[in-house]
């Protein structure tokens, strides 16, 4: 069995003037959030041997603190620049190159191409992805070179926002 975690990046700050949309930062919100994303996985041991990033900086910081929130090394992040571009999937060939050993791993990246990779592998389709979204996808495989169309089967899906409303000491 191998979970893939699939996040959008925490909230990030309006585009200044003639500033790049890579080079946005996170928000103190976005960073809020992200930590509940922590907490929440650390709730379900869902830790990532590996999570790779968009190379937009809100992408980065947002699996920095992943890790460091999940106790796990900074060195587990690993910035990929498909996941900023267009989805395909060569994402996956990279996870089983970097880790095939790895039961649990995260990718946090951005809109629309999460989306793609959500209804690629699991069948599910959604309107709406907001920051921080995270969306945990089990695969019935032995390897991750085996992940392919609507193999996956959605665990959760959650809201940092909607479940921070419901209970902030305990969104699971």
């Amino acid at each position: 069995m191998k979970t893939l975690i699939i996040a959008r990046h925490g909230k990030a700050a309006e585009t200044k003037e003639n500033q790049a949309d890579m080079l946005r930062e996170l928000t103190p919100k976005g960073q809020q959030d992200i930590e509940i994303v922590a907490m929440g996985l650390r709730r379900m041991n869902l830790i990532p041997g590996l999570i790779l990033s968009s190379p937009a900086i809100r992408s980065v910081k947002s699996s920095r603190l992943l890790a460091a929130f999940m106790d796990i090394p900074q060195s587990v992040v690993v910035t990929r620049d498909i996941l900023y571009g267009n989805f395909t999937t060569e994402l996956f060939h990279d996870i089983h190159e970097l880790c095939p050993d790895k039961e649990v791993v995260m990718i946090v990246g951005h809109n629309p191409s999460i989306l793609l990779v959500i209804e690629y592998l699991s069948g599910l389709v959604l309107q709406h992805f907001p920051t921080s979204a995270t969306i945990i996808v089990d695969f019935d495989v032995k390897h991750w070179s085996e992940l392919n169309r609507t193999k996956g089967t959605v665990r959760k899906l959650f809201i940092p926002r909607e479940l921070t409303k419901l209970c902030l000491t305990n969104p699971w």
